[in-house]
């Protein structure tokens, strides 16, 4: 579980905003982690400490990573319907790093707006997306020009 914390989301003044997504990863076969195509510089590192890791750290479970405003140009690879949330391609492109090895499957069940097969596509994994929406479907093959690696 990774929780993808961000600065603003819906507005509103009768509760607490939500700012805060949660993913959930699953992996099948081999448990493996590959925690060094994700490490982050470390409290350690920035005080020129002699203990620290020359490789970084661990990321923590807790992201801070800014949302996608509605003008932003990364959204411009997604279908046009407002009010799609889009993750940005740098949390879908550290989940694969991390996560899968070159030529894996990536499955995406709510596939939206394509970001994680685009993304799993430029790191050199397969992928397969399915969405209740056809149109959100269809809209991402036209994106892509690719028929036989999504659903």
């Amino acid at each position: 579980e990774v929780i993808w914390a961000f600065e603003f989301g819906t507005y509103t003044r009768k509760r607490f905003v939500n700012s805060h997504t949660t993913f959930l990863i699953y992996k099948c076969g081999k448990p493996d982690f590959n925690w060094q195509s994700v490490a982050e510089t470390s409290q350690r590192m920035r005080v020129h400490d002699d203990r620290a890791d020359w490789r970084g750290r661990t990321p923590g479970t807790i992201w801070h990573e800014a949302r996608i405003p509605g003008n932003s140009n990364e959204r411009e690879h997604t279908h046009k319907a407002k009010g799609r949330s889009i993750i940005p391609r740098s949390i879908c492109e550290r989940f694969i790093r991390a996560c899968t090895h070159l030529d894996d499957l990536v499955f995406d069940p709510f596939m939206g707006s394509g970001t994680m097969a685009m993304s799993a596509k430029q790191e050199g994994r397969r992928y397969l997306g399915y969405d209740i929406s056809e149109q959100y479907v269809n809209e991402v093959r036209s994106l892509y020009n690719d028929t036989t690696n999504s659903d």
